[in-house]
């Protein structure tokens, strides 16, 4: 790791001090949700405390001064992931900081309620010297083996925005720098690579268009208490590491939109059905691209859970066309609460790579899969995460028509 990397780690690790979350939404307000909810129900552990709950005590009476007296909230999760496969392997490491400073207006009007928000991130896929495209290449994959495949360090202030919530919670706004993860295409199951499924097209959507963070304005409109429409553009010539004013003015845009219904089903518990649409605009040397969507996610009880999604694109802006992934997720396993066992498969069609000089490229095969793992809360603050993957590459290396990676996660809570 460089020197920079190091820095970035330690600046991130300094602003911030929290509890336990579940957090399968990178949308600050659900992941500090999730917090509180943790911290209020307890967490059960295999050896107690830990003793980073215990470095980190004398900070807890700030911490709740800040939360009591100004709303002002943070979590943050630093999460290395070493992964190897047949004579190769990788290591990545990220840092994820989530920050909302709630109410700062709070009007029993029309008005509503005015918060900040934000969310930066770190990393770094790079740590022994073969990065995550390089170890796909090895093992004849085309679709991520993980959400962070960066070619190297990476540090983005990802969402920096005034939110407003109006009208009896019936209509809301955001404006500032937005990631489009966090307004849209999140799953209570699969939706983060940090904490549960690995692999992209688990833990993400490999097809979806518009993924890169911009200034922007996004609107959602809750006509029921079961329903919203969710609609954002931003800047499509930013390049995601920062609010960039200056770009504005190639007047290039992204565009997403996502229509949901969010069902409590009796006998069963929550639901998140969603379909969505994204469209970013010509921009440099890069085209056009239109792409959609659909996912779900249901309770099936106090325990387990389902998920599905399938994305479908033009293959002019990812290395993916279609894909479609699924599968289940216990949670409270073997009497802790906080242990999670999931079970998921996928299909993806990678996109024909861009021509060149030597003629007409070829296309690659299909790639399908499983995975599993098991999260395992150490301590209050730390977890441990064994995952497996059997992958049949597009591009089978030898005689390997099947590769299997195993996966080791850490995750430290501050």
């Amino acid at each position: 790791m460089q020197p920079g990397s190091l820095t970035s780690i330690a600046a991130l690790f300094l602003f911030t001090i929290q509890g336990v979350a579940n957090a399968q939404s990178l949308n600050p307000e659900d992941v500090l949700e999730r917090v509180e909810q943790s911290e209020k129900e307890g967490v059960d552990t295999h050896f107690g405390r830990g003793y980073l709950d215990h470095v980190l005590e004398p900070m807890a009476g700030l911490q709740s001064h800040l939360i009591d007296e100004y709303g002002l909230r943070a979590y943050g999760l630093l999460s290395p992931i070493y992964q190897a496969g047949s004579g190769t392997q990788t290591m990545n490491v990220g840092y994820d900081l989530f920050v909302r400073w709630d109410d700062i207006i709070d009007s029993p009007g029309w008005l509503g309620r005015g918060s900040m928000q934000a969310y930066g991130l770190f990393r770094d896929d790079a740590l022994i010297g073969t990065n995550t495209a390089d170890f796909m290449k090895s093992r004849g994959l085309a679709v991520d083996i993980n959400d962070s495949s960066t070619g190297g360090s990476f540090t983005s202030l990802a969402l920096l925005a005034w939110e407003q919530i109006m009208f009896d919670e019936r209509f809301e706004f955001v404006i500032g720098q937005l990631d489009p993860i966090t307004i849209v295409d999140s799953n209570a199951f699969a939706g983060y690579d940090r904490e549960s499924f690995i692999h992209k097209t688990l833990s993400s959507n490999p097809v979806r268009s518009v993924s890169d963070p911009g200034l922007g304005v996004g609107f959602r409109v809750n006509p029921t208490g079961s329903s919203y429409l969710a609609y954002a553009i931003l800047d499509g010539s930013a390049k995601g590491e920062y609010p960039e004013f200056g770009s504005l003015d190639d007047g290039d845009w992204a565009h997403l939109a996502e229509i949901a219904y969010q069902p409590e089903i009796e006998g069963l518990g929550q639901g998140n059905y969603r379909v969505g649409l994204q469209h970013a605009e010509a921009s440099g040397d890069n085209p056009s691209s239109t792409t959609w969507s659909i996912s779900f996610d249901q309770e099936l009880g106090d325990h387990l859970g389902a998920f599905f999604r399938y994305g479908n694109g033009d293959g002019r802006l990812k290395s993916v066309e279609q894909f479609l992934s699924g599968g289940l997720a216990w949670k409270g396993v073997f009497g802790y609460n906080n242990d999670w066992i999931g079970l998921g498969g996928f299909w993806a069609e990678p996109a024909t790579p861009r021509g060149d000089s030597s003629g007409s490229p070829t296309r690659p095969g299909k790639e399908y899969g499983l995975e599993s793992y098991y999260r395992i809360q150490l301590t209050r603050r730390s977890q441990m995460t064994i995952d497996g993957m059997l992958i049949r590459p597009s591009n089978p290396v030898g005689n390997n028509n099947v590769e299997g990676i195993v996966s080791l996660r850490l995750g430290f809570e501050f």
